[in-house]
């Protein structure tokens, strides 16, 4: 009876483990590149090309969008989620206005799940984050020290200032 019992526990033991989930990876903070160019107004622009999502888009199956993300404070509150895309028709991820300042960002890599990535509003200057493991981006024209980068070499974005 003590054998079954202590097979039981170590079944429901490896069962819980098996449920936790690794802490998100937390990357390098990302301001604006040195030709970011001009936002559109006072505030400053991000946009996050977040990993594609994997469901049906109904509105076009051809177009893949990608997935949402959360915009949080420095001090860790939600301040916004955003349905990332301009249109269920294009693939386009959405450009959102935000006053200069310190934020999180949580969203999905591609292949490296839930990432959280500190970023840099400046006033009308534009900041971009590449997430969805698009592979043509080339690092190799600057220094990569000028870089945030995923463990696996994609570059996220313009190491903050």
């Amino acid at each position: 009876m003590k054998t079954l019992a202590g097979i039981s526990s170590l079944g429901v033991a490896l069962l819980l483990s098996g449920c936790a989930s690794a802490p998100p990876l937390v990357l390098d903070r990302v301001g604006p590149g040195p030709e970011s160019g001009e936002a559109a107004s006072i505030e400053g622009t991000l946009t996050v090309f977040s990993a594609k999502s994997r469901m049906i888009n109904l509105s076009d199956p051809d177009t893949v969008l990608h997935t949402d993300y959360t915009i949080l404070s420095s001090d860790g509150t939600v301040i916004r989620r955003v349905a990332n895309r301009v249109s269920t028709v294009l693939d386009i991820p959405a450009a959102v206005s935000l006053p200069s300042g310190l934020y999180t960002i949580q969203a999905d890599a591609e292949g490296h799940g839930v990432v959280h990535i500190p970023v840099v509003i400046k006033p009308q200057k534009a900041t971009t984050l590449h997430l969805d493991g698009d592979s043509t981006r080339a690092r190799n024209a600057v220094d990569t020290s000028k870089l945030v980068m995923l463990p696996g070499g994609e570059v996220v974005g313009w190491r903050a200032d």
